[in-house]
């Protein structure tokens, strides 16, 4: 069994939904495999900040920005990175 991944490799981070999902297409119509996540910093926020309860993370409250990620098996690392450049 492997652990965090170990066969995949990060090509795309960032905070962009639109740059996102433009990436994600680039990568579909190439037929190259991939995963996408994404990093919520909701939970990290509320654990930082504790006396903040949940006020900080409402509407009106702090914005939280999101991180998006995608990757791609180790052995099409090379392609995926200049596909998305």
């Amino acid at each position: 069994m492997r652990f965090f991944h170990a066969d995949w490799v990060e090509v795309y981070l960032g905070t962009d939904y639109g740059e996102y999902l433009r990436k994600q297409t680039l990568l579909q119509n190439s037929g190259v495999k991939f995963k996408a996540k994404t990093r919520r910093n909701s939970r990290r926020f509320s654990i930082n900040f504790p006396g903040c309860g949940s006020l900080g993370l409402t509407r009106g409250g702090l914005r939280i920005k999101d991180y998006y990620v995608i990757l791609v098996p180790r052995e099409n690392a090379v392609y995926a990175g200049r596909l998305l450049e």
